[in-house]
């Protein structure tokens, strides 16, 4: 299980981007598929096409393969290259590009380990595809479930000895335990300490984790500690260990961007080509696979500091909420103790994450997210009835943290000083849904209707008052 190395590698070399352009100079006319880098002025709707695309973006629809370019599925040329960059960058033994999205990826991963007679530990708290792939191989498998951590935030984590003890108390042995690394919600799993302890007992055991959420924890010292590939270093890759992640939630890749890491025995890794023969489409996207080479470029390059300056504006973020007295209503505690202390030093808080409370304003989540957007254009999109979430990620500069922050401010003072609606006797107070007036031009306004008012907003439903 010997790591990927390559002498004298060029960080900054993108070998399936310059292979692309350099194929889209000589190439004339394309007889095989069509070509959508065919298209040209005089083709009718040319211009929206390019509006919208670019027509850098055609040129990396050539739709070529073997010689002129390289085989997806059993790559010689420029993807193996760019794969052997990838597996560089984020030690791996081996990494395979998708372009299907990491639903597919994870499929690809449970092919290739998991059989009708196996025996699965899955975590509950998986992305669905995981679970739709496990169960379509007709293996045995038993769930790990969460405990709540925040019933505010929904965010949940598991204790290692609930783990533990069910590993110990099975007869058989689990073939497989697929864990889930880190979660939208912001909770990252001690992936190496628990395939420690894990391993100690069951040592055949193997390990998928899905990464969809750190795929960018590779590229910053306090955060590569968190990752299957660091797991596997420290293990001395005595474990088998696959990780699939879902590049465009954390690196500038297009989306359904997703790549397969092999910390396992070549044997195994052999497995993986051959299912992702199976299930992966026979086009790949070729503009994804050139965004995967120029993120991984981009990250080995320049990730630390990337990262580094998205950590230093959620911190500043934090600081903001926490001493700014238009922000402090903003401020979120949970009523649990330290997440490190319940999960025994398992499970800690991702700092690129931040949840806020929003009971002080009278709305619910739905109806700030739609505020936001249609008046700061900003987007957010995990929320519940008392808080939601802000995911700090590379890209966000300290210019978007301002614009935030604003918004935040103006939305406490128009809470604060319209808490109670202020009610001419010649409007029309609608609610929306249904659109149905909760009063109309000279209807009675007394201290019940304001309270049922409020109650409206703050369950998320929109109110609009009109003369």
């Amino acid at each position: 299980m010997k790591r990927k190395t390559r002498k004298n590698i060029k960080k900054w070399e993108t070998p399936i981007v310059d292979c692309l352009l350099k194929n889209r100079k000589q190439l004339v006319a394309n007889f095989h598929a069509l070509p959508i880098f065919h298209i040209n002025s005089s083709v009718k709707y040319f211009d929206k096409f390019r509006h919208i695309f670019g027509e850098k973006y055609f040129s990396l629809e050539t739709t070529i393969t073997n010689d002129a370019f390289d085989s997806f599925f059993y790559p010689k040329r420029c993807i193996k290259k760019s794969q052997d960059y990838a597996a560089v960058a984020f030690q791996a033994n081996e990494t395979l590009f998708t372009t299907c999205g990491t639903s597919v990826s994870n499929r690809i991963v449970v092919d290739a380990l998991i059989n009708a007679s196996s025996f699965v530990l899955l975590d509950r708290e998986c992305h669905q595809s995981m679970h739709f792939a496990v169960k379509d191989t007709s293996a045995r498998f038993d769930y790990i479930y969460s405990e709540a951590y925040c019933e505010d935030t929904g965010r949940k984590y598991i204790k290692i000895d609930y783990i533990l003890n069910k590993i110990k108390n099975e007869k058989l042995q689990y073939d497989v335990v697929i864990l889930n690394a880190a979660s939208y919600d912001g909770i990252i799993l001690n992936v190496y300490e628990i395939i420690r302890q894990v391993h100690a007992i069951s040592p055949k055991t193997k390990f998928i984790i899905d990464e969809g959420w750190s795929c960018a924890f590779y590229f910053h010292p306090d955060l590569y500690k968190y990752t299957a590939g660091y797991a596997a270093s420290k293990l001395a890759q005595l474990v088998d260990i696959i990780s699939t992640q879902s590049a465009h939630k954390s690196l500038m890749a297009l989306r359904q961007a997703s790549l397969i890491h092999s910390f396992a025995s070549t044997e195994i890794t052999q497995k993986l080509y051959k299912s992702r023969f199976k299930h992966h489409s026979t086009s790949p996207n070729y503009p994804i696979l050139a965004s995967i080479d120029m993120a991984r470029a981009q990250m080995q390059n320049c990730g630390e500091d990337l990262l580094s300056e998205a950590l230093e504006n959620a911190d500043a973020l934090r600081h903001a909420i926490a001493t700014d007295v238009l922000l402090k209503n903003y401020q979120h505690k949970s009523n649990k103790e330290n997440l490190a202390a319940l999960s025994d030093n398992t499970y800690t808080h991702d700092p690129l994450k931040i949840h806020l409370d929003i009971r002080h304003l009278g709305m619910g989540g739905a109806a700030l997210q739609e505020y936001l957007y249609h008046h700061h254009g900003i987007y957010i999109n995990r929320y519940t009835d008392k808080t939601f979430l802000i995911n700090v990620h590379v890209g966000i500069s300290w210019s978007h943290i301002e614009k935030l922050i604003n918004a935040l401010k103006t939305l406490a003072i128009n809470a604060k000083s319209h808490h109670i609606y202020q009610i001419n006797d010649d409007d029309f107070i609608i609610a929306y849904p249904p659109g149905v007036p909760l009063l109309a031009p000279g209807e009675s306004i007394n201290n019940g209707t304001h309270l049922a008012i409020n109650d409206k907003i703050k369950s998320g439903v929109s109110v609009f008052q009109i003369k």
